[in-house]
């Protein structure tokens, strides 16, 4: 009878053994898919950290040029802006005493052209084209034309100009 309290001992503790096997592999395979998906969670965490100090780092870099992107933009004429710069050649042309009559105004694929004439002193027509070129934009002056002319008896200065705005942002 030893030998079958032996037996039934030894039967029970391998299945004990087993079942403690199974428990442990069981355990093991569901720490390690838990440890698996922790891991893509801590990359899905990281990535949006990433992303997250990204865009800090653009926005403060975007607070810190805006100033300067404000100022570069003022060198180029805008789609919709181009009353503003017609505004602005007719009060230079104000500004140096000079009447002006605008010809044509287009826009021609990326720039705009500008046909006018002036009439006034010689001095003033001189004046007025040195403002024109000292303005921001990069303008070529393909044509100045002065000649003297007669209006009401008096001696007056007519200038005609083509310009074309290169720095045009036009849609």
């Amino acid at each position: 009878m030893p030998k079958t309290k032996y037996k039934k001992f030894l039967i029970l503790a391998v299945c004990l053994l087993a079942i403690a096997i199974l428990i442990w592999v069981s355990l093991f395979m569901l720490i390690r898919s838990t440890a698996k998906s922790l891991a893509q969670e801590q990359e899905a965490l990281r990535t949006e950290s990433e992303k997250e100090i990204y865009v800090t780092e653009v926005s403060r870099d975007l607070r810190e040029t805006e100033d300067l992107r404000m100022g570069i933009e003022s060198f180029f004429v805008k789609a919709g802006e181009e009353a503003f710069f017609l505004e602005k050649v007719e009060t230079l042309a104000a500004h140096a005493n000079l009447q002006i009559k605008i010809f044509n105004f287009e826009k021609r694929e990326k720039v705009l052209y500008l046909n006018f004439q002036t009439q006034g002193s010689f001095s003033d027509s001189y004046y007025f084209l040195s403002l024109i070129e000292s303005l921001p934009y990069n303008l070529s002056i393909g044509k100045v034309l002065l000649r003297e002319a007669e209006t009401n008896g008096q001696k007056t200065w007519e200038g005609r100009y083509e310009i074309t705005l290169l720095s045009y942002l036009g849609s």
